[in-house]
C-alpha cells in the first residue's frame, strides 16, 4: 500500500526574498507619484479661452458658465477656473456670500477672455453678491 504524502515545503534562497520585496516595494510606490496635469488640447479657431476669477474672504456660492451650459461651486477662498468656449456666447459669472452673519464679507468677480477683461465687479456686506457678463463677439 502507497500513502501519498504533500512534499514537505523548502525555504527559498534569501536572494529570492530579496527580489520579491524589492518588487513590492516598487510596486506601492508607483501609486504614489503625483498625477501630471492633464495635456491641454490647444485651441481649435472656433474657441475661446475664458478664465473665471472669484476672490472672497467669506464662504460663497458660484455660479458661471458660457451660454447655456453653467455650473456651481461652493468654496471658502479665492478660486478660478478655465474654459474653452465658442464665440458669440453669452458669459456669466455670480458670486454670493453664503456666510449670511457676516457683514464683513467681500466677494468679487472677473470674466477674462482671451487675456482681456472683459467684466468685473466688487460687492460687500451680509449675503454681498457680485455679477459679471459679458458677450463673446462673433469671430470673423
Amino acid at each position: 500500500m502507497t500513502i501519498d504524502r504533500e512534499p514537505e515545503p523548502r525555504a527559498l534562497p534569501a536572494g529570492v526574498w530579496v527580489l520579491c520585496c524589492a518588487v513590492l516595494a516598487a510596486s506601492a510606490l508607483v501609486g504614489c507619484t503625483a498625477p501630471k496635469e492633464p495635456e491641454r488640447s490647444p485651441l481649435t479657431p472656433s474657441q475661446v479661452m475664458v478664465k473665471y476669477v472669484v476672490t472672497t474672504n467669506s464662504e460663497v456660492h458660484i455660479y458661471y458658465g458660457a451660454g447655456s451650459t453653467m455650473a456651481s461651486a461652493d468654496v471658502a477662498k479665492d478660486w478660478s477656473t478655465d474654459q474653452k468656449v465658442p464665440p458669440a456666447q453669452r458669459l456669466s459669472l455670480t458670486v454670493t456670500s453664503s456666510d449670511f452673519n457676516n457683514a464683513k464679507a467681500e466677494v468679487s468677480c472677473e470674466i477674462i477672455a482671451q487675456g482681456k477683461s472683459v467684466a468685473t465687479q466688487k460687492a460687500s456686506g451680509v449675503a454681498a453678491t457680485a455679477n459679471c457678463v459679458a458677450n463673446l463677439p462673433a469671430r470673423s
